[in-house]
C-alpha cells in the first residue's frame, strides 16, 4: 500500500512539474506570438501597399507607351490640357461646369 502511495505521489509531482514548464513556456512564448502576429499584420499592409504601387506604375508604363505609338492618345491628352495645333482656332468655356 505504501509503494502506491509512493508512485502516484511520483506521478503527481511529475505531472505538476509538466504542468508547470508547460505553463511556464506558454507565459515566455506568449509576448513573441504577439509580435509574431503585429509582424504579419504589418507584412500585409506593405503586400498591399506594394501592389498598389505595382499596379501604378503598370499602368504608367502602358501611358509611356502609348504616347510613343498611339498619335490619337497624344491628341486627346493635349486637347484635355488645352494644347492646340500651330493657327487653330480654339475656344474654351470655362463656366461650362456652372449652371
Amino acid at each position: 500500500m505504501k509503494e502506491d502511495s509512493k508512485d502516484s505521489l511520483y506521478t503527481f509531482f511529475a505531472l505538476a512539474v509538466i504542468a508547470l514548464v508547460v505553463v511556464w513556456g506558454g507565459i515566455k512564448a506568449y509576448p513573441h506570438y504577439v509580435r509574431f502576429r503585429a509582424l504579419k499584420g504589418q507584412i500585409a499592409e506593405r503586400d498591399a501597399l506594394i501592389r498598389e504601387k505595382e499596379d501604378r506604375l503598370s499602368k504608367i508604363a502602358e501611358m509611356q507607351r502609348r504616347f510613343q505609338t498611339d498619335s490619337e492618345f497624344v491628341e486627346a491628352v493635349a486637347r484635355q490640357n488645352h494644347r492646340y495645333y500651330p493657327g487653330e482656332l480654339v475656344f474654351v468655356f470655362e463656366n461650362e461646369g456652372r449652371r
